[in-house]
C-alpha cells in the first residue's frame, strides 16, 4: 500500500508529478535568520489570495514547525519557475514547495 495521505478534491493519488525547475530559498535558512526557536505545538501556516467558492475558504495549508526548521525536508520558497519569475498562474509573488504536498 502507497504510503501517502487522501487529499480531498483531487484524483491523482500517489501520481502526481512535476517537471518544473524551482528557484528559491530554503524555509529553514529564511526561519534560522529570523531566529524561529523550534516548538513541537506551532505549525507554520501558507495562505493563498486565491479563494475557493467550493470550500468558502482561501486555499492554504500547514506544516508542523519542526518539519519547516529541518533542511532535510527541502521546503523552498519560490520567486521563479524554469528561469523565469512567478506569474500569477503560478503563485507570484511568491510559492512554497513542499516535498510531498499537492500544490494548489
Amino acid at each position: 500500500m502507497d504510503n501517502y495521505q487522501k487529499v480531498s478534491g483531487v484524483g491523482w493519488g500517489s501520481a502526481a508529478l512535476s517537471t518544473g525547475v524551482w528557484t528559491g530559498i530554503k524555509l529553514c535558512d529564511v526561519l534560522k535568520h529570523l531566529e524561529v526557536i523550534e516548538s513541537k505545538d506551532y505549525h507554520v501556516e501558507f495562505m493563498s489570495t486565491d479563494y475557493s467558492e467550493e470550500s468558502k475558504d482561501f486555499y492554504g495549508t500547514s506544516i508542523p514547525l519542526s518539519h519547516a526548521l529541518d533542511p532535510r525536508q527541502d521546503v523552498l520558497l519560490c520567486y521563479k519557475l524554469n528561469g523565469e519569475f512567478l506569474t500569477r498562474d503560478n503563485g507570484y509573488p511568491l510559492r512554497v514547495l513542499i516535498p510531498g504536498m499537492i500544490g494548489a
